[in-house]
């Protein structure tokens, strides 16, 4: 294998030969007729119309401010619906709740139910109104006490007595005075009577005075000092019939039901 050089071009020089420079042909093009030039100006017309260059702003493009938008960052959907969720799961329970013991204070047939206290007087015609039902009916002498124990700290005793017309039904529950009253239901002579019992410092004077709303109710009282209690009898009876019957217990009995 052979390499073959390439051509010198200073070979012409070394053998003396002069060397002029070569210059390809011109082509001289003949000037074009009037109609020639017509026609390629209508060529030139026409490709024009069919080929538009494009814009130097696609090769650089310049965010335009009409169409820039700015899009916030979205916020943990997942929290926002839990949180919300419980929102309502506890509104719905409290509803639920309010509902219930709405029914419940508000039922024709059944025992009231009071969470704030109220006038003995007014006190009395609702638990007529809602078909005066006690709460809790005493089977002993020894539950009966118990009820007055618990809430007032002092034992207190009552029985019926069909001689003379009384007839104790149970025990109420609900707010009167205050919170720890401890309502007594009864019929004498066949009427509806309520006794009120709660401590001294918690009975207003006013509230053995008849309420305007309720002035048909007579409202009688007595003060046990030697315990600290007062008693309201809340009648449509012009005299108090179960006043006198209360009786303070040292040591409840177990053995003697209640009549």
């Amino acid at each position: 294998m052979r390499f073959i050089d390439p051509p010198n071009p200073l070979g012409r020089y070394q053998e003396g030969q002069a060397m002029t420079p070569h210059k390809e042909p011109r082509d001289t093009e003949p000037p074009l007729s009037p109609e020639d030039r017509a026609l390629q100006d209508a060529i030139d017309a026409s490709i024009q119309r069919r080929f538009t260059p494009p814009s130097s702003d696609r090769f650089n493009p310049v965010p335009s401010e009409a169409t820039t938008t700015t899009t916030a960052p979205s916020s943990p959907f997942p929290f926002r619906r839990v949180i919300t969720y419980a929102l309502l799961a506890a509104a719905c329970l409290g509803l639920a709740g309010t509902v219930y013991f709405a029914l419940q204070s508000a039922s024709p047939q059944g025992p009231v139910v009071r969470f704030d206290p109220i006038h003995p007087a007014l006190a009395y015609r609702e638990t007529v109104d809602q078909g005066f039902v006690p709460a809790w009916v005493c089977e002993t002498d020894q539950q009966f006490i118990e009820a007055f124990q618990t809430k007032l700290g002092v034992g207190l005793l009552a029985r019926s007595d069909p001689d003379q017309g009384i007839e104790l039904l149970g025990i109420g529950i609900g707010a009167v005075t205050s919170n720890t009253t401890v309502t007594v239901l009864a019929r004498v002579d066949g009427q509806p009577v309520t006794l009120f019992a709660d401590r001294t410092e918690q009975v207003s004077p006013d509230e053995a005075q008849p309420h305007p709303d309720a002035d048909d109710i007579y409202l009688h009282r007595r003060d046990l000092p030697a315990v600290g209690l007062t008693l309201i009898e809340a009648s449509p009876l012009p005299q108090p019939r179960l006043l006198d019957r209360f009786e303070r217990v040292e040591s409840p009995p177990t053995t003697q039901p209640a009549d």
